[in-house]
């Protein structure tokens, strides 16, 4: 095997290169100066593209999903000669999903990429703005005699200049609101006129051509408008024979076209199309060519002379690239030498007075001065030689980037963005096959010693291997191992690079279909629990499908789970002492009064805007500060019914004041009425009948089979009860309060236990309910003297909690202390950096985009990570957006309407205008039109606007606002029509009112279940 350098390689091509040009185009011999000049500034121009041109073939090769020569020399170096690697299509995938998103953007249904407008202040020319202000002065003075005729006032000329004076203020604006008017005319006329030049010269065909350049390479070029001679057929109406008849005319017809960017040369020193010199390759037939003969600024001679020498060998302007570019582009290397094309050098740019008048330029009066021209070389022959019809030199070309270089000509496109990217996608999809080629099945070491002369070494299964005693130990004849599978390591990597695929080109994931795109952050450490039907999860365990808890208290689906890698990770610390860990850029719904809306803001904002605010200094305040920000309530949490082996009453009171032998002491006679099992016989506790002590039978094996088999200090709820339905906790919580539970005079309830264990789960309860709770008050215990008598106490957990129902105890002399409260928000108090660890960012379709951690805290999902994602591409596609509104669309209009201003005749179509160029600003407008739409269905979200606008009304609205959101949806299978809107409507009302009205309270049982569905506000009233 030989390895070759690529610097040998690279040598070796341009060798190849150079042997094909000296072969094919005759030495230079210059036979005028105008033609050395151009020849000598296309060699320039050629030469300081070259970097630019390997550039851009490079694009081209992402696109087309092939290796660089180099690179796959270097594969194949490893793997052999037929190796054909694998290539990850992404470089294609973004640039596709650019088009169609900026395509989508510039062509709206029914609306021009541009627009003329008169100027805020329009310069008519002077023989329309004389008309104009005579005509209102006319009108001005007629009005003045029909004032004095009718006061029979005399009119004198002094009556009339001194009205006329008064008037003045008057008289101008008037003339200035015709001007503008006239102005407005004559910018729809001109718009009318250059949108049907733009339709005969097929702009929008060349326009939408471009856009697949501005994406793929490093600038796209509009040519336009080249004026040509067009053969069209049409039919006229013969009134003699009353017949429509065909007839053939010929006229000139400015058309436009795409120029590819590989035929575009600037000068090496260019910044832009205006900046400096520039050849356009162009390729000609030898008929067009021979067409021009006779045609005014053409030579003749020269034309015939460059017949005869293309019929003697043809006449091409090689250039390094050519046959790899016409190989890429699907057109093959033969078609270099076999094709009937000539290459014509379009040159625009400046040459001396003295050149052009030897050569037979007209109107040149200073051999000295440098003059604007276009010229046309092929070989060693000038044909074409003209002054520039621009005025300001401007060349009839238009250059656009979808990234633009201010200090460049050249800008970039989507593939150089993602160069690197692409290249590492390469290397780790290579690494997945030969991982699966290599770990599909076992490899193999034969020990060749234990083979007997002539035996096969394949493996089939039962082969028979001989071996003798002494062999045998010595080793096995044949060893297997199976190499790691590591395929989801490698695409966990994968993943974390088409995210920054996302990031570095601009195109996310979702604009090309794939709509489970996550955040770019957004995420929480992964050892952080989430609240499901079951009881709490890690959050990088969840999958997609699962269920989880939102703030509502029912379930949401989660739509997306996205591993985010190690992230830095912050504790974000909440007034009722407990923490979630996220990284910087999670969200979270945060508000700063009571009477305010919500809003979403990322750890980052809040930090910058600051936690806490300046309040009184009192004793409460000592430092003169309180937390800013408040999170969301959450209601009650409806888990899941699970079928429980013993009483859930019955449970509470034995976690509280029972033993492991099923015991129940308590001084309250009422618990023990409320056991629905057999009780044992009652033993007295003291002689003052203040506690009795019960077995409860039957339920012992059921009991213990929970783990409860244990000490009071390590007593827990089980998760059967913990997570179970609301009526299950409600009664579970009844029997820990009516035994270890108690209420103060003031009405503030409390749970006392010496298990920290039962405290950490009392507390996951009352918040499942709804609870409003601080942390867990800790009393240290230790030996005490009471009475004279040494006593040993236990730690003492103590939770403190609020309830916005009243039905917390079944003992009435407990339950008639308790005062119902409001629930109390919970404030941020803190963030602290603790290191860097993995995290996991997920999406779920909960209407307000939150859900419930393990400790009750609601935070935010990524769902609004995709519109974030969409809001951030939005911006970055606006960029590529004006880029090409100010280099293709505007530069085109404005050559075309200039070319109309100095060679109309019409002067009513004439006046000061500006192009505007529609494509950044109907983003704007669809953006702003969908926020205005939102701002007006949620101002009106209430039953006295509902009655007005009806279901139908809103329905409107709200379809408008999805259309304009290109859900790519049916809106009439979401919507229906008129008669099933107005059919549900009045279904609605048949059911108690506008579809804005509440819904009606529902009566309870005695178990606290609604009779039918359920309703949040009876059940926290705890009737």
């Amino acid at each position: 095997m030989q390895f070759v350098s690529n610097a040998a390689i690279e040598k070796e091509k341009l060798e190849k290169d150079k042997i094909l040009v000296e072969g094919t185009i005759a030495p230079e011999v210059f036979f005028d100066n105008l033609t050395a000049h151009i020849r000598t500034n296309w060699e320039k121009a050629k030469r300081a593209k070259v970097d630019i041109e390997n550039q851009m073939l490079k694009m081209k090769r992402r696109r087309e999903g092939v290796y660089d020569p180099s690179k796959l020399a270097a594969i194949r170096s490893v793997h052999g000669a037929d190796y054909n690697p694998v290539f990850m299509m992404i470089t294609e995938t973004k640039c596709r999903a650019a088009e169609s998103w900026i395509k989508d953007i510039e062509f709206q249904p029914g609306q021009l990429p541009w627009d003329l407008e008169p100027t805020p202040l329009p310069e008519l020319p002077p023989s329309i703005h004389k008309f104009w202000t005579e005509n209102a002065q006319e009108s001005l003075i007629q009005q003045i005699v029909q004032e004095a005729v009718i006061n029979s006032q005399p009119i004198t000329p002094e009556l009339i200049q001194s009205r006329m004076q008064e008037a003045m203020p008057q008289l101008e604006d008037k003339i200035n609101r015709l001007i503008k008017k006239q102005a407005k005319k004559a910018a729809d006329k001109m718009k009318e006129k250059i949108k049907d030049q733009f339709a005969e010269g097929g702009w929008e065909e060349a326009f939408s051509k471009c856009i697949y350049d501005l994406v793929t390479y490093k600038a796209a070029f509009l040519k336009g408008p080249i004026y040509r001679k067009e053969t069209v057929r049409r039919r006229i109406f013969d009134e003699e024979t009353g017949r429509w008849m065909p007839q053939i005319e010929t006229r000139i017809v400015g058309k436009f076209e795409r120029r590819s960017p590989f035929d575009i040369y600037p000068a090496p020193d260019s910044n832009g199309i205006d900046d400096g010199y520039l050849f356009d390759k162009i390729a000609l037939t030898a008929s067009s060519l021979s067409k021009l003969i006779g045609v005014p600024g053409y030579k003749e001679s020269e034309i015939r002379a460059i017949l005869d020498q293309f019929r003697a060998g043809g006449l091409r302007e090689w250039v390094t690239i050519d046959m790899e570019r016409s190989t890429l582009e699907g057109k093959g290397s033969l078609s270099l030498f076999e094709g009937n094309k000539i290459d014509c050098l379009e040159y625009q740019g400046s040459a001396q007075g003295k050149w052009l008048r030897e050569w037979g330029v007209k109107g040149i009066n200073d051999d000295q001065k440098e003059y604007d021209i276009i010229a046309w070389l092929i070989g060693n022959h000038v044909i074409k030689a003209v002054l520039n019809p621009d005025v300001n030199g401007k060349k009839n070309l238009s250059k656009g980037s979808f990234i633009e270089d201010p200090d460049a000509f050249w800008g970039k496109g989507v593939p150089e963005l993602i160069d690197d990217i692409q290249d590492i996608l390469n290397a780790i999809a290579r690494a997945v096959v030969n991982n699966v080629g290599i770990a599909a099945g076992p490899q193999i070491a034969v020990n060749m010693d234990r083979i007997a002369p002539g035996a096969s070494v394949r493996v089939w299964p039962l082969k028979v291997w001989k071996s003798t005693n002494k062999q045998m130990q010595e080793g096995k004849p044949v060893e297997f191992w199976a190499p790691p599978m590591i395929v989801d390591k490698l695409m966990t990597a994968m993943e974390q690079f088409l995210k920054l695929a996302d990031e570095q080109s601009g195109v996310p994931r979702y604009a090309h279909g794939d709509t489970s795109v996550g955040g770019a952050g957004k995420a929480l450490a992964d050892y952080e629990k989430v609240l499901t039907p079951q009881g709490p999860i890690n959050i990088n365990l969840l999958k997609k499908g699962d269920l989880i808890v939102n703030s509502y208290g029912s379930f949401s689906t989660v739509t997306g789970v996205f591993p985010q890698g190690e992230s830095d990770i912050f504790r974000m610390k909440f007034s009722n002492g407990e923490h979630i860990d996220c990284d910087i850029n999670h969200r979270w719904s945060v508000k700063t009064h009571q009477r305010r809306k919500f809003k979403t803001l990322t750890t980052k904002q809040i930090l910058k805007k600051g936690l806490f605010r300046k309040t009184k200094i009192d004793d409460r305040n000592p430092k003169g500060y309180r937390p800013k920000w408040m999170i969301p309530l959450i209601d009650f949490i409806e888990f899941e019914e699970k079928k429980v082996k013993i009483d859930p009453y019955v449970m509470g009171a034995l976690i509280g004041d029972g033993d492991a032998r099923c015991r129940l002491t308590s001084a309250d006679k009422d618990i023990f009425d409320r056991i629905p099992y057999p009780l044992g016989k009652s033993d007295k506790r003291d002689s003052k009948d203040t506690a009795w002590t019960c077995a409860i039978k039957g339920i012992r094996p059921d009991y213990r089979s929970y783990g409860l088999k244990c000490k009071s200090i390590d007593k827990f709820i089980p998760e059967d009860y913990l997570y179970n339905s609301k009526e299950i906790r409600l009664e579970l919580l009844r029997g820990l309060m009516d035994t270890d539970g108690c209420c103060s005079k003031e009405g503030q309830t409390f749970f006392s236990t010496s298990s920290e264990k039962l405290a950490k789960d009392f507390l996951k309860l009352v918040r499942s309910l709804g609870a409003t709770v601080n942390k867990i008050n800790e009393t240290e215990g230790g030996q005490f003297i009471i009475k004279g008598r040494k006593s040993t106490r236990k730690n003492m957990y103590r939770i403190i909690f609020n309830l916005p129902f009243k039905k917390i105890f079944h003992l009435e002399r407990k339950q008639t202390r308790v005062k119902f409260k409001s629930k109390t928000y919970l404030y941020i108090t803190g963030i602290e950096y603790i290191g860097r660890h993995p995290a996991t960012c997920i999406s779920v379709d909960s209407k307000d985009n939150l859900f419930i951690c393990e400790n009750s805290i609601p935070t935010h999902n990524t769902a609004s990570g995709l519109s974030m994602l969409m809001t951030q591409a939005a911006r970055g596609i606006k960029a590529s957006i004006k880029n090409i509104d100010t280099g293709l669309v505007v530069g085109s209009v404005k050559r075309q309407y200039y070319m109309n201003m100095e060679f109309e005749d019409d002067a009513s179509i004439i006046g000061d205008i500006k192009i505007v160029a529609r494509g950044s600003t109907s983003m704007i407008a669809k953006e702003q039109l969908a926020v205005r739409r939102n701002e007006f269905l949620i101002s009106t979200a209430n039953p006295y606007d509902m009655a007005i606008l009806g279901l139908p009304g809103r329905a409107t609205i709200l379809k408008a606002n999805a259309e304009s959101l290109d859900l790519g949806v049916d809106m009439e299978e979401i919507f229906g029509d008129e008669e099933e809107l107005n059919r549900k409507a009045a279904m609605m009302e048949n059911n108690g009112g506008n579809p804005g009205d509440k819904e009606k309270p529902q009566k309870l049982d005695a178990a606290g279940a609604t009779v039918s569905g359920k309703n949040t506000a009876l059940f926290m009233e705890g009737k």
